[in-house]
């Protein structure tokens, strides 16, 4: 297994304050993969329950992950629900490649 280095953290970032010169493009994409990874989380049926900006990766190209996992829970199956769109799409694929 190879571990990647990420270059900072959400809590760097914002501790560097205005000495980083941060454009509204990546700010705005930023925001967005980290939307999106937190969407994917969901749609796993996964709940962290420890976001913080220590726990959220940041690299050059603004990419982003999300780590420590530590107190992190699963949905039962019952809670979820039917789900709709992608989270009903994702679940149902990792059902079937289950069995």
């Amino acid at each position: 297994m190879v571990m990647e280095k990420e270059e900072t953290d959400l809590r760097e970032l914002f501790k560097l304050g205005p000495n980083v010169k941060i454009s509204e493009e990546q700010t705005k994409l930023i925001l967005y993969n980290l939307l999106c990874a937190l969407k994917y989380l969901h749609s796993a049926n996964v709940i962290h329950r420890d976001i913080k900006p220590a726990n959220i990766l940041i690299n050059a190209d603004c990419q982003v992950k999300i780590c420590d996992y530590g107190i992190s829970r699963t949905f039962p199956e019952s809670m979820v629900g039917s789900g709709s769109g992608n989270s009903k799409r994702v679940r149902d694929s990792l059902i079937k490649t289950k069995l």
